[in-house]
């Protein structure tokens, strides 16, 4: 029963987080902000929310293969 909370909840998020990009596009574009601006906006921030889980792995690596 647990599990299947934690997936919903994840879904949820998920959801929420996919939903979120195309508001924030529409709400850009309404406010005159031309393609590529929106499209700056969302690739800094997903760098900045994919960073953390690039300097974890970037640590996994031997330092012999770097």
């Amino acid at each position: 029963m647990n599990n299947n909370l934690g997936n919903w909840l994840l879904f949820i998020a998920l959801s929420v987080i996919w939903g979120s990009s195309f508001i924030l596009m529409k709400i850009g574009l309404n406010n005159r902000m031309g393609a590529y601006d929106i499209a700056a906006v969302r690739i800094v921030s997903a760098g900045l929310v994919l960073l953390p889980v690039a300097l974890h792995g970037i640590r996994k690596i031997p330092a012999r293969l770097l």
